[in-house]
């Protein structure tokens, strides 16, 4: 299978464990790895047979910016989803969900890594 790559989608969301931390939107950053078959893409150089990535970088900063997260967890979880229903040649998507947290200034940042594949029909 191969992998298409989108890297450093920086959003900002409202994300924090407690409302004091989501009142003010914060810093998300995403790395995607999105598992497709580019051989079809690759050979017609035809967007319509390959994944429209900035259509997926739109959808997935509306749903980001327009959210509300207690946890990197959630969040992660919920990018997966809509990436998985956005077009249903991707098979199974990589999220790389990090943040520098507001309750906690001494860290660089946090990170979430999760896997996930549409259910087999």
């Amino acid at each position: 299978m191969d992998i298409l790559r989108i890297n450093g989608i920086s959003l900002k969301c409202r994300i924090g464990a407690d409302e004091a931390e989501r009142r003010k939107p914060q810093r998300v950053r995403l790395d995607l790895a999105l598992e497709t078959d580019l051989l079809k893409a690759g050979l017609t150089d035809d967007l319509r047979d390959g994944v429209d990535y900035q259509a997926l970088e739109g959808r997935i900063r509306a749903a980001a910016e327009s959210g509300k997260f207690k946890l990197l967890e959630r969040f992660a979880e919920d990018m997966a989803e809509i990436i998985l229903a956005f077009d249903r040649r991707i098979r199974a998507v990589g999220v790389r969900a990090s943040k520098s947290p507001a309750a906690m200034p001494k860290i660089l940042d946090v990170v979430v890594d999760i896997r996930r594949e549409r259910p087999a029909a």
